[in-house]
C-alpha cells in the first residue's frame, strides 16, 4: 500500500485530519496548548514510522498538537514540506532524506527558530539534535559474537545508499571487525542493492549473489542483513537450497517485525532498535529546546537489544522504564491504523 493510499484510509476512518500544505494532524486527544510541531517522516507508515510516530506522540501530547508529513524518501519534496513547516509550527522531527542538498536549508531553519531534531539518521556536518541507535556500536558488537563462534568469512547484504547514516555506520562496523581477523578483501562478501526494486527482483538478486558467494572455494559462513527485506529474501534462499540456519549458515540481522517471520525469526541473531524510546527521547528533545535549552547539540546514539537464536525478548523489557509506561511499550508494537485508532481515543498516557 502506498502513503498516500494509507493516509487517505486513515482520513475516511477518522483517525486524522489533512489540510493542504500543512500535512496530517493526528485525531483527538487535548487541544493543544504550546502549538504545533511537526514529525515529518521518509516514507509515510511503515511500521517503524508507525512506532515513531506513537512514541512522539505520546512524548509531546501533553503540550502539543503534532503534525505529520511524509516526503516520499524524495529531496525536493522533503526541501519543499521543510520550508512550509518551518513558518507555522514551532518546531520539527525529521527523518531526513540525507541528501546534501537539504543540509543548509535544515541548519537553516534550526537556527532561525524553529529547532530540528532528527530521528533514525543523521545527515553528515549537520550541526543539529538527534536521536538514533548506535549502529556501528550494536553491529561490530553482533559481528564480534559471530567471529566467537568461529566464523571469519562472513557475508554483507547492504543498500547502496550509504549516505543514509545508519547503512554507513553499519557497513564501517562491518570493515572493522573483518579488519579484526585479517580479512582484508572483502569484495566478494559484500554486495550492496539498490532500493526500490520490487520483492521478485530483490529475491532474485539475493538468490544470485548467495549462489555465486557459496559456490566459492571459500564459501561465507555466516552473513549479515541491512534489514528484513534481505533477511526475508535470504532465509526464502535458504529454504530453496536446503541450507539448514544456523547450523549450515548463521545469519544476523536488524529485524524490527519478528512476528511478520514467523518461528523463523528465531533462527537468526537479530539486532533489534528501541524504536519507541528513541521516538520519546526525540520528543522530549525537541520539547526542551522549545522551553528554553540552549545547550550545545548532541547526537543521542541508543544501542539496540541482541537476541541469538532461540531467545523470545519481552518487547517491554526493550523499553526503558524511566520514559515508557507498559501500556505505552505495548500499544507502540501495534500496526500503524491500531496505533492511531488508540492515539485518536486518547489511550495514550500522555494523550489521554
Amino acid at each position: 500500500m502506498t502513503a498516500h493510499r494509507a493516509m487517505r484510509e486513515l482520513q475516511a476512518k477518522g483517525l486524522v485530519t489533512r489540510t493542504r500544505g500543512r500535512g496530517t494532524i493526528v485525531a483527538g486527544g487535548k487541544p493543544a496548548v504550546g502549538g504545533q510541531i511537526a514529525l515529518v517522516l521518509r516514507y509515510g507508515f511503515t511500521n517503524l514510522e508507525a512506532r515513531f510516530l506513537a512514541s512522539v506522540h505520546s512524548a509531546v501530547s501533553d503540550q502539543y498538537q503534532l503534525v505529520v508529513s511524509a516526503t516520499g524518501d524524495d529531496p525536493c519534496k522533503e526541501a519543499e514540506i521543510l520550508e512550509g513547516l518551518a513558518s507555522s509550527v514551532r518546531g520539527i522531527i525529521l527523518t531526513p532524506t540525507c541528501e546534501p542538498g537539504n543540509s543548509p536549508l535544515i541548519q537553516s531553519i534550526s537556527e532561525t527558530g524553529t529547532p530540528v531534531v532528527c530521528i533514525d539518521t543523521v545527515p553528515e556536518n549537520l550541526n543539529v539534535d538527534g536521536v538514533v541507535s548506535d549502529n556501528f556500536g550494536d553491529t561490530l558488537k553482533a559481528l564480534r559474537h559471530l567471529i566467537e563462534q568461529g566464523h571469519q568469512r562472513i557475508a554483507h547484504l547492504t543498500w547502496q545508499r550509504m549516505i543514509l547514516s545508519s547503512v554507513r555506520e553499519r557497513y564501517q562496523a562491518y570493515v572493522q571487525a573483518m579488519s579484526e581477523v585479517r580479512v582484508e578483501n572483502t569484495d566478494y562478501l559484500v554486495r550492496a542493492f539498490m532500493f526500490g526494486c520490487d520483492w521478485a527482483y530483490l529475491r532474485q538478486m539475493v538468490f544470485d549473489a548467495l549462489g555465486t558467494m557459496l559456490s566459492r572455494p571459500n564459501p561465507p559462513t555466516a552473513i549479515f542483513c541491512l534489514g528484513e527485506a534481505y533477511l526475508t529474501a535470504v532465509l526464502d534462499v535458504c529454504s530453496e537450497m536446503e541450507i539448514s540456519v544456523p547450523t549450515d549458515l548463521e545469519i544476523v540481522s536488524y529485524v524490527e517485525q519478528p512476528w511478520m517471520l514467523g518461528s523463523r525469526a528465531y533462527s537468526v541473531n537479530r539486532i533489534m532498535q528501541r524504536l519507541d524510546e528513541i521516538g520519546y527521547l526525540a520528543g522530549e528533545r525537541l520539547k526542551a529546546r522549545l522551553q528554553g535549552d540552549d545547550s550545545a547539540t548532541e547526537v543521542v546514539r541508543l544501542p539496540a537489544d541482541f537476541c541469538r537464536p532461540g531467545m523470545i525478548p519481552n518487547p517491554i523489557d526493550s523499553c526503558s522504564a524511566s520514559t515508557l509506561t507498559k501500556d505505552q511499550a505495548a500499544l507502540m508494537r501495534l500496526e500503524p491504523e491500531a496505533a492511531l485508532g488508540l492515539l485518536k481515543k486518547g489511550c495514550l498516557e500522555n494523550g489521554s
